[in-house]
């Protein structure tokens, strides 16, 4: 099982790709995002306190645009995850942070997306953490 301190070690190694050898990634970005996910299922199914580093993989995500067309499926992972298990309510708070910044890559296209690929109980969460992410977020300052 993975512990904080695990989850940790295995986030800074997607940073150092993400920092060192970023067009390799979007190469085989499926496998990279597949690796963000279990990550995050293993933060949420394990209660574990690792989560911030989870959260600076999602920024630094968010900082390069050719992620734009795959952080829809990041943050629809997010909201699965947040589906599968709605009583861990404090680290999905935590993760927030990582997701809006996700979401700010995004544009009406990435939106559409999203919103499509999700079930109607996913839509309905997608939208109160967009209404949330637009009150909280984007309009007070990130």
């Amino acid at each position: 099982s993975v512990n904080g301190h695990s989850l940790v070690n295995y986030c800074e190694v997607l940073l150092m790709f993400l920092h060192h050898h970023s067009e390799t990634i979007v190469g085989a970005v499926a496998s990279f995002i597949q690796c963000v996910k279990k990550l995050l299922l293993y933060t949420l199914q394990q209660n574990t306190r690792g989560f911030n580093a989870l959260v600076r993989v999602y920024h630094e995500i968010s900082k390069n645009k050719s992620f734009r067309k795959y952080t829809p499926y990041m943050v629809a992972d997010y909201i699965s995850a947040a589906q599968a298990d709605p009583a861990n309510v404090e680290i999905k708070v935590a993760l927030l942070p990582g997701v809006y910044a996700l979401l700010d890559l995004c544009n009406e296209h990435e939106f559409s997306l999203l919103h499509a690929t999700l079930d109607k109980p996913g839509k309905e969460l997608f939208q109160s953490l967009y209404d949330d992410y637009r009150h909280r977020h984007k309009f007070i300052g990130k």
